[in-house]
């Protein structure tokens, strides 16, 4: 069972936007942040990202504003510190965004990245870490990558998976794979 974090930003009417969050998500935990900022932590299963880019156009409805969203599985949301994720999140784009988006906007933010590439290191081994940019590398393509570590295609599927449940990133997807790109190739 994955647990999940949804950051959430209203520029204006905070406390109203709270009440109405802490009536649609009741089992949830709640955590304020400067900025307008608020951490809601899910420990059960999240069913699908639509209910959450759905709870925004209700949210922009009920409140009259756009909000921002950002949706962190808990093995993405330990890459960074809570409060550093929530500074970011004061500074985005109103919309939703998935993790991978996230994390690409802060590293493209980011004048220090060490500490996200260190934590990337310690969850990821060297097999993991070769895999992710070998699929950037070969524009996405599993098979391709998979050739250029001289290994099976079932192997890096395997590998592309574990990077997903170790790091709640999506090597799949452009913005996963830039993400290394941009962090391991030197």
């Amino acid at each position: 069972m994955q647990a999940y974090s949804l950051y959430v930003r209203c520029k204006n009417r905070t406390e109203a936007a709270e009440e109405l969050l802490r009536h649609m998500f009741a089992d949830a935990s709640f955590t304020p942040f400067p900025d307008g900022v608020i951490r809601i932590a899910f420990t059960h299963d999240v069913t699908e990202e639509s209910d959450f880019e759905d709870a925004s156009d209700l949210l922009a409805e009920e409140l009259g504003e756009v909000m921002v969203l950002v949706l962190l599985p808990e093995n993405a949301e330990a890459l960074l510190p809570k409060k550093r994720i929530a500074r970011h999140t004061a500074t985005m784009k109103e919309g939703f965004h998935t993790t991978e988006v996230f994390l690409f906007s802060v590293l493209k933010n980011a004048k220090d990245t060490s500490a996200l590439k260190k934590n990337l290191e310690e969850r990821l081994s060297e097999n993991l870490l070769k895999s992710a940019l070998a699929l950037a590398h070969a524009n996405l393509n599993v098979s391709e990558a998979a050739k250029r570590l001289h290994i099976h295609r079932n192997t890096m599927l395997y590998r592309i998976d574990s990077i997903h449940d170790k790091t709640g990133i999506e090597v799949r997807f452009f913005q996963g794979a830039a993400l290394f790109h941009m962090l391991f190739s030197a």
